[in-house]
C-alpha cells in the first residue's frame, strides 16, 4: 500500500490562492480607478458650471450697462439680449435632461420669497462666436430689485442670481448685488457683493 505525501496538491492550492488574490487586487484597483475618475469628471463639471454662471452674471452686466434707468427694472419686460428663446418652456440640456424655465424660476422665487425676475438664458457656448469656446453648461440669469440698503441716494442697485446647470446634474449658483452711480455723464456699475450659493 502507498501512502500518500502530505505535500501532494500543495502547489496548486497555493497557485489558485495567489490567482484569487490577484483577482481581488484587480478587482479593488479597477473600483478605486472608475470611482476616481468619476469623482475627477463630477468636480471638472462642476467647475465649469461655477464659471459658467460667473460668466452669466459678466454677460448680463454687459447688458445692464445698456439700460439706462434700473429702478424696477424686476417689474419690467427688459431682457437681454443673450436669450435663446421664448422665456416658458423646456431647454433640452447638453446630456439630453430637459430644463423648464417657469419652474425654475418659480423655485428661485419660493426659495426666499423675491419677485426674481427672468434675464437672460441659453447655452454657455453661445457666448462668443462658433469655435471658440465649447461648454456643456446652460446658464440662467434673473434679476430683483435688492431690498432698502446703505445706497446713496443717486445710485441704482439691481440684485442678480445666476444658475448653470452641467452635465450629470451639477447645479453652481452665484449671487451678486450691483450699484451703479452717475460718475460725469457715465454710469460706473461696481459689485457691492458677491457670494456663491442659493
Amino acid at each position: 500500500m502507498r501512502r500518500l505525501n502530505s505535500t501532494n496538491g500543495a502547489a496548486l492550492l497555493i497557485a489558485l490562492m495567489a490567482m484569487m488574490l490577484i483577482t481581488v487586487l484587480a478587482t479593488a484597483l479597477m473600483l478605486t480607478t472608475i470611482t476616481e475618475t468619476k469623482i475627477a469628471s463630477n468636480y471638472g463639471a462642476g467647475i465649469e458650471a461655477f464659471y459658467a454662471s460667473d460668466a452669466g452674471i459678466e454677460r448680463a452686466i454687459d447688458d445692464l450697462r445698456t439700460i439706462p434707468d434700473w429702478r424696477g427694472l424686476a417689474g419690467k419686460a427688459v431682457t437681454s439680449t443673450f436669450v435663446d428663446g421664448p422665456p416658458e418652456g423646456a431647454r433640452v440640456l447638453w446630456d439630453g435632461t430637459t430644463l423648464d424655465l417657469g419652474e425654475e424660476t418659480r423655485i428661485v422665487r419660493e426659495g426666499d420669497s423675491s419677485p426674481w425676475r427672468l434675464f437672460a438664458y441659453g447655452a454657455v457656448g453661445g457666448l462668443l462666436p462658433p469655435g471658440r469656446l465649447t461648454s456643456r453648461a446652460y446658464v440662467v440669469v434673473w434679476v430683483v430689485d435688492p431690498p432698502k440698503a446703505p445706497f446713496r441716494p443717486d445710485e441704482e442697485a439691481l440684485g442678480l442670481l445666476a444658475q448653470a446647470y452641467g452635465p450629470q446634474g451639477v447645479r453652481r449658483s452665484m449671487r451678486t448685488v450691483l450699484a451703479r452711480e452717475p460718475i460725469k455723464d457715465s454710469k460706473r456699475i461696481f459689485v457691492v457683493s458677491w457670494h456663491e450659493g442659493p
